[in-house]
């Protein structure tokens, strides 16, 4: 299985979506379908901002050969989605001498530097201007994934959070 946010590059799936059928010698077909199912269900990791696509493809390949002609064909059925949360607890320690906790709805910033932090959603619009507070609490942010963008005279650190 390879999947794409775009259509256009591809990322090969990890093993746990490779599927094996064993070669038979019959071409006709099977008299009721499908002639045999496997069941997958395995993670993938996958980026996902509010309103992103995920496009999915699947390869038949041979085990011997390149002759799939004769190959079983492949149709899918009954695709399941569910998205894990990334944790709600993170650290993030950036070259800027900057360190970011998220738990229980509250953000700690801590920093030698003076910082200016802002909270955006992932379209870039502007969510909570923090300035210089030190703890921001995200309690009234929708669910989903978030950026806190914090600023110091060194630079910017930027990191997705999920609410």
């Amino acid at each position: 299985m390879y999947y794409s946010q775009d259509g256009n590059e591809w990322n090969e799936a990890t093993e746990d979506f490779y599927t094996f059928f064993e070669k038979d010698n019959a071409t006709e077909g099977y008299d009721a379908t499908p002639g045999d199912s496997k069941p997958v269900s395995s993670t993938l990791e996958y980026d996902f901002a509010s309103g992103s696509d995920l496009y999915l493809a699947w390869n038949i390949s041979v085990a011997e050969g390149t002759d799939a002609q004769a190959a079983q064909a492949l149709g899918i059925d009954d695709v399941k989605i569910t998205l894990t949360a990334v944790p709600t607890a993170m650290k993030e320690q950036d070259g800027n001498g900057i360190s970011i906790n998220y738990a229980g709805g509250l953000i700690t910033v801590s920093s030698d530097k003076e910082t200016e932090s802002t909270i955006l959603n992932t379209a870039g619009q502007v969510e909570v201007q923090a300035g210089n507070a030190r703890e921001i609490s995200v309690s009234n942010l929708a669910d989903g994934v978030h950026i806190l963008n914090v600023k110091t005279s060194d630079g910017n650190t930027t990191v997705k959070f999920l609410k």
